[in-house]
């Protein structure tokens, strides 16, 4: 199968998933997830629906961005954002929204949904080359392109899909050496969420070894191309304290890190969460399985099965560090998109680890977990 086919098998899927959520779960405007804490319906264009005595979630924030990416207002069209600074860092995703929404006949609401839906269908492009470049069939890509907190992301006009297209891009110009094409993906990556900054520090890491290690010259240049992401993220954090008075990344998420990596995570392994009791059952499952992906990948490197680059798994090895500092995993909406980057390069390790069955076995799994999330918020809200 082409590589063109499996990109318009990714689109398809990614465009049913829409489709079934909105038959089933809410409408274009209920992507949004507005809480009355933070938005007045009265106020708030498209006619958001609203629930009551609730703060919603990070996607209303994300379209009252869109509507006015450059705010230097706490409150405007009847949204208020909860943290200015820290929102405003993942400008990237606005900003596409904005300028698709220019277009006529085109409101924030669909241009949020069309940039996700489109961003998915790059990194579903990229995610297959990296597929074929490792002796994989294109089709295990999509395992690769859609980690298992992507649907809620798409479900909840979230900023994930762009950043995660921007960073597959990346590891495969970088892959390819092409490494003005990779620091202006990875460029985009850090402007749509800050997080990404893990994979440029692990790519710049293994870079940096190889100077430090006398390798050939080309690696000062691809260490100096890598220092442009780097470089646009700092500026975009002191362009936000000269308006907010806060360094966005010292503002928001305090609360999410503490004490000892992975003990956090272990104490909240089997935590309850609000809902029936089969939904305890499913999030614990979630939490299982993104360990036991982190699990197989730190195997898989460490006995040097996986084919990946020393950047790739550097950047591996940071992600994951990141996501297991957190204070705890509680609800899946929280620590799937905490683990995003882990989860698929974890993945990434796996495509490139053909030798054992346990390479396979974690692909099975990745399917496995996306599909079931995908499942579950194509029929919630």
């Amino acid at each position: 199968m082409s590589i063109r086919r499996v990109v318009l098998v990714a689109l398809a899927l990614v465009v049913g998933f829409v489709l079934v959520r909105l038959l089933v779960a809410t409408s274009i405007a209920g992507f949004a997830v507005a809480g009355d804490r933070f938005v007045d319906p009265s106020l708030a264009p498209d006619r958001l629906p609203v629930t009551s005595e609730s703060g919603g979630y990070d996607g209303q924030f994300v379209y009252r961005l869109a509507l006015e990416p450059w705010t230097h207002q706490v409150t405007a069209y009847g949204i208020t954002l909860d943290n200015p600074a820290y929102r405003q860092q993942r400008i990237a995703t606005p900003v596409l929204a904005w300028a698709l929404g220019l277009l006529p006949g085109v409101s924030t609401l669909l241009a949020l949904l069309l940039v996700n839906v489109a961003a998915l269908t790059v990194a579903a492009a990229f995610a297959v080359r990296l597929a074929v470049a490792l002796g994989r069939h294109p089709l295990t890509g999509l395992v690769l392109a859609v980690p298992a907190g992507m649907p809620i992301s798409l479900g909840r006009h979230l900023t994930e899909p762009v950043a995660w297209a921007a960073v597959l891009a990346g590891l495969w110009y970088a892959r390819q050496r092409r490494w003005p094409a990779a620091a202006a993906a990875l460029t985009v990556a850090v402007l749509a969420r800050e997080t990404s900054l893990v994979v440029v520090a692990g790519l710049a890491a293994a870079q940096l070894w190889r100077l430090l290690s006398d390798r050939p010259r080309a690696d000062r240049r691809a260490l100096a191309w890598l220092a442009l992401p780097v470089a646009v993220a700092v500026a975009w954090q002191l362009v936000l304290l000269q308006v907010w008075g806060v360094l966005p990344v010292r503002s928001g998420g305090s609360n999410n890190f503490g004490g000892v990596p992975v003990l956090g995570v272990l104490d909240t392994l089997a935590a309850g969460v609000p809902g029936p009791a089969v939904l305890t059952v499913v999030v614990t499952a979630e939490r299982v399985g993104v360990l036991a992906l982190f699990g197989y990948a730190a195997w898989a490197l460490a006995t040097r099965r996986a084919g990946v680059t020393g950047g790739e798994a550097a950047a591996w090895a940071l992600s994951v560090l990141m996501a297991v500092a957190l204070a705890g995993w509680t609800s899946d909406v929280q620590f799937l998109r905490a683990a995003n980057e882990g989860i698929g390069l974890s993945v990434l390790v796996a495509l490139a680890d053909r030798r054992s069955r346990a390479g396979h076995l974690a692909l099975v799994l990745a399917a496995a977990m996306a599909c079931a999330v995908a499942l579950e918020y194509a029929l919630r809200q």
